[in-house]
């Protein structure tokens, strides 16, 4: 009666893998079978892709003014409140600082787009 040590070593020899965690009984029928393993009994079912992450709204680069002006004015002004204090940091760098008063006046137009869009309809009392 082998030991499980000469199993494994007459497995090895043989060129067998997936000897790793079997038991007495498991090495034996492996070595017994010559290494085939019975095929698996379902198949994996297919990986899902994954979606592509989401994107906070400032690193999205809105290169039409009227796509910009689709959102909503308070969205706007908080956008633009957020550029303003970017251009008048002393913390920012001079490219941000560039960047940030070319999309100053992007945003300025699609203000105004969406202020007449969403309050322009108003009747006054």
């Amino acid at each position: 009666m082998p030991t499980v040590c000469e199993l494994k070593i007459e497995l090895k020899k043989r060129g067998i893998k997936g000897i790793s965690g079997l038991n007495k009984s498991g090495l034996e029928k492996l070595l017994s079978t010559g290494g085939k393993q019975p095929p698996p009994k379902a198949a994996a079912p297919p990986k899902k892709e994954k979606a592509a992450p989401l994107r906070l709204q400032h690193f999205v680069q809105e290169k039409d003014i009227d796509n910009l002006a689709k959102k909503s004015y308070i969205v706007l002004k908080k956008m633009f409140e957020k550029l303003e204090r970017v251009v008048n940091s002393s913390g920012s760098t001079e490219n941000e600082r560039k960047q940030a008063r070319a999309k100053l006046v992007d945003y300025e137009k699609a203000m105004a787009i969406a202020k007449k869009r969403q309050y322009g309809n108003r009747k006054k009392k």
